[in-house]
């Protein structure tokens, strides 16, 4: 037996892949070699390098950004680091929502491929459109007038111009006084609503009620008789008929000689009030055509500035002259047929004298 004297001679090494060979051989006490005897050794490298995600193994990013991968590392038991080597697709479009999918593959110098690792990128779009509002945010309209919605504008990072979309609710009634809202609302293909926008209309009645007299604005009433004022009707754009909330001021006194102001006022509901009216009572003494005719006596000049004349075909014992407010500002005693009243203290103005025969003149101061 000489196997222990066999010579074993031997390349193998295992930390490099290769084909080796060792070889035996062996000699005899009489110097007779044995043929050689080898063997091959393979050293080979069947282990798969390893991939490992950086970051997430799902991403979520918003439409529109920009997607930066995080890569992944690639580790051989041979190779060492094959990071370098990575082969990576990406199929992210990051202007399309959509679920996208990043593959790592990488194989070693001795063929031996990765197991493939993926990431998944979901590009979302969880941004809300955006309203505008066309116009002003409160607007005032008159009550009875036409309103016309300026309208709103609505855009979308992802779906861009959204205005055909918006949802307008418009409840404005112009016929009623009132606060109104309307309210704008758009949501983009991807169920994102926007924030709610709102426009006030204020409904408003600024027109003033409008009164019409009934009968003569101006009248006249001899003194001691009755008056019974004619009234007024009240109309209002808004509230309609409103003669029975007109207010009178009715300070007539047919007892007394005067010109008299009756005032005619209203005010509607949403606190218009009409522009006041008014009806001119004068209150006079007894002034017929006979009286100014009468051919018992004559006044001249009539009007006068200074004084009037009277020559009457009979004794006139006493005149007195009243303003036309009923105060007597002359009193006279001629007891003659011919005389002067002096005017010239005066104002300027209308006078009825009345004489001791209850006859009437109409007399005139300028």
């Amino acid at each position: 037996d000489l196997t222990s004297s066999i010579a074993t001679v031997s390349t193998v090494d295992t930390a490099v892949v290769g084909v080796y060979t060792v070889t035996y051989n062996v000699t005899d006490a009489n110097a007779n070699a044995a043929v050689t005897v080898t063997r091959t050794i393979n050293v080979v490298d069947t282990t798969l390098p390893v991939i490992t995600l950086l970051g997430d193994a799902t991403v979520t990013i918003e439409a529109g950004t920009t997607y930066t991968d995080d890569g992944a590392t690639a580790l051989d038991n041979y190779d060492g680091v094959l990071t370098s080597s990575i082969v990576e697709v990406s199929t992210v479009d990051t202007t399309v929502v959509g679920t996208y999918t990043v593959t790592y593959n990488v194989t070693d110098a001795n063929g031996n491929a990765a197991i493939e690792v993926t990431r998944t990128v979901n590009v979302i779009d969880t941004t809300i459109p955006v309203i505008t509002l066309v116009g002003d945010a409160t607007v005032t309209v008159e009550v009875g007038d036409t309103y016309t919605d300026a309208g709103a504008t609505a855009t979308d990072n992802y779906d861009g111009n959204l205005t055909a979309s918006i949802v307008t609710v418009n409840p404005v009634d112009t016929d009623t006084v009132g606060a109104y809202t309307v309210t704008y609302n758009v949501t983009d293909a991807n169920g994102n609503a926007a924030i709610e926008v709102t426009r006030t209309v204020n409904v408003i009645d600024t027109t003033i009620p409008v009164i019409t007299l009934v009968g003569d604005a101006t009248v006249t009433v001899e003194v001691g008789d009755t008056y019974t004022d004619a009234g007024a009707t009240a109309t209002d754009n808004y509230d309609g008929n409103l003669t029975a909330s007109i207010v009178t001021v009715n300070p007539v006194d047919t007892d007394t000689v005067g010109a008299y102001t009756v005032t005619y006022n209203v005010t509607d509901a949403n606190g218009n009030a009409a522009v006041e009216v008014t009806r001119t009572v004068n209150v006079e003494l007894s002034l017929s055509v006979d009286d100014f005719l009468i051919d018992e006596y004559k006044v001249f000049p009539n009007p006068t500035s200074s004084s009037w004349k009277i020559i009457s075909s009979k004794r006139i014992d006493l005149i007195e002259i009243f303003d036309l407010v009923g105060r007597r500002v002359i009193l006279k005693k001629p007891i003659d047929i011919e005389f002067e009243v002096d005017a010239s203290s005066l104002p300027s103005g209308v006078y009825i004298m009345i004489t001791n025969r209850n006859k009437i003149t109409k007399l005139i101061k300028n």
